[in-house]
């Protein structure tokens, strides 16, 4: 009887003895079942707890994290230009923003109108008026362009060509009038306008428009040009 209680505790302290060890290698049955480990992910360490801190929490909480700076979104008022005016009110349905180009393509058709014009019987008054309004259309469509915020590519590029094909064109008609007395002055201006937009070109092949582009002195010079050539399409001929 003895023998059996002995042994009857032995088996039961070996059975014991392998449960828990048994529970000290697997899984507790909360965490789910888990294959064992191979010998492929022992060389695989377990983050840290700081490590497992620092993955847990946002950049903005680290001070040291630097955040890429958000680009501005302009605001609503510069996208859509200033408000509508009585004009712009009583037609709202005509579309404002092709003005600014429209007034560009009518200027660069005034040059061939001009062109008639000068030999006409009435070109004391007919081409200067043609050439002061397509001079006015000069400001008039980029004052447009910027109030309304109705810039284009086109218009960019054709407003500074009309300009530069209407001024060249009065001048060579005059030169062609007055004789070398107005050829050489205006082959000056001529060659000046030539050489500035060939530089022009240079520079924004070079990714460096901003450094040539038109100040305030250049639009005076654009002014006096304008007004001068104005003066000139209504004077006589004996005047030069």
């Amino acid at each position: 009887m003895k023998l059996f209680l002995i042994l009857t505790g032995t088996l039961f302290v070996l059975l014991d003895t392998t449960a828990a060890f048994t529970s000290s290698s697997l899984p507790s049955s909360s965490a789910g079942f888990a294959p064992p480990t191979s010998s492929l992910q022992s060389g695989v360490t377990a983050p840290s707890a700081q490590q497992q801190s620092g993955l847990n929490s946002s950049p903005s909480d680290d001070p040291t994290t630097t955040l890429a700076p958000t680009p501005s979104i302009p605001t609503q008022s510069v996208q859509e230009g200033a408000p509508p005016g009585a004009i712009r009110r009583m037609f709202p349905n005509y579309p404002w923003s092709s003005l600014p180009d429209l007034l560009t393509n009518l200027r660069l058709l005034s040059i061939p109108l001009l062109a008639v014009l000068f030999y006409h019987p009435s070109r004391r008054v007919s081409a200067p008026l043609v050439f002061g309004l397509s001079s006015y259309t000069d400001y008039l469509d980029g004052y447009l362009a910027r109030r309304w915020n109705a810039c284009t590519e086109w218009g960019a590029f054709a407003d500074p060509v009309a300009d530069k094909l209407l001024v060249c064109t009065a001048l060579c008609l005059l030169s062609g009038l007055h004789g070398a007395a107005f050829a050489a002055p205006a082959a000056v201006v001529v060659g000046r306008e030539i050489a500035v937009s060939a530089l022009r070109e240079l520079m924004a092949g070079r990714g460096m428009r901003d450094a040539v582009k038109v100040g305030y002195l250049g639009k005076v010079k654009t002014a006096a040009t304008m007004v001068a050539v104005t003066a000139a399409l209504a004077a006589g001929e004996g005047v030069w």
